[in-house]
């Protein structure tokens, strides 16, 4: 029988990894971590901090585009199960009233246009079921992407896209309702359809200076949460429904394959369960 623990930021630890998972979990390499340093882009945060004082250098979303990027509609179904994770990541005392309206307030914050994850469909100017806000306009749109650090499921196809080799994962199908919250929450492969959202800095400093790092060949580096809940996790789900990806069922959930650039696929063994950060 599988055992799952659900702690206070709503991640899981798994204690006897299902037949069907076994073998083929990977894990996303951050920027730092990749093959000659130089995945589908370069340690954009290195970049970003170019010619700025060292006080000045900033941090980045390591985002990761599938190979079949797409910006998916969020029907108001999927918002609210994305809420609901959202929820479940937060601290404790947000979860109620009157917490819960500063938790609407950040939700629309992450999901804003200017965001990582809708990317110029976000809750300024689309449909956000959460708040209430643009009704009669678009619905929201999530792009087909996430952050390294993260789980994914492997199928074990392969594609080459643009010159690259990538590797085929599963993600939820959108074209059909989503799963219940808690059906999904407590689904031992959770942490591959439930991604957190991570943030990766550079500094030039020396390693005693910041205790949260990890060295490479261009910088030392941290990655953490996003900045919404003060160290708690924020959960996105990792969605898609393009036709071109093949559709099935996991466990008990719809799913659909789009593809990973294979620089970021580091495969893990069934009693690996890394963090996505770097601490």
């Amino acid at each position: 029988m599988t055992r799952v623990s659900v702690f206070s930021d709503g991640s899981l630890q798994v204690t006897a990894l299902p037949v069907e998972m076994r073998g083929k979990r990977a894990f996303l390499a951050h920027d730092f971590q990749c093959r000659n340093f130089t995945p589908w882009y370069l340690p954009r945060t290195w970049e970003y901090c170019q010619g700025l004082p060292e006080d000045k250098w900033v941090g980045a979303p390591e985002t990761e585009k599938c190979g079949v990027a797409n910006k998916e509609p969020l029907r108001e179904p999927w918002q609210r199960l994305a809420f609901a994770m959202f929820v479940a990541y937060a601290p404790k005392v947000l979860r109620e009233e009157p917490g819960l309206i500063t938790l609407k307030e950040k939700w629309a914050d992450f999901m804003h246009d200017k965001k990582f994850i809708t990317n110029g469909f976000g809750s300024e100017t689309c449909h956000d079921y959460i708040n209430g806000t643009n009704e009669g306009r678009e619905d929201m749109k999530q792009e087909t992407l996430t952050t390294c650090g993260n789980i994914v499921i492997l199928t074990g196809s392969k594609r080459n896209i643009g010159g690259k080799p990538f590797a085929g994962v599963l993600m939820l199908d959108r074209s059909f309702d989503p799963p219940d919250a808690d059906t999904l929450l407590y689904h031992p492969a959770h942490k591959a359809f439930v991604h957190k959202a991570t943030n990766s800095t550079v500094y030039k400093g020396s390693e005693g200076n910041f205790p949260r790092h990890a060295i490479a060949p261009k910088g030392t580096f941290k990655v953490d949460q996003f900045p919404h809940f003060e160290g708690n996790s924020a959960g996105v789900p990792f969605l898609f429904s393009t036709m071109l990806g093949e559709q099935s069922l996991f466990m008990g959930l719809h799913v659909r394959e789009n593809w990973i650039n294979e620089d970021r696929i580091i495969l893990l063994d069934d009693d690996e369960y890394p963090s996505p950060y770097v601490r």
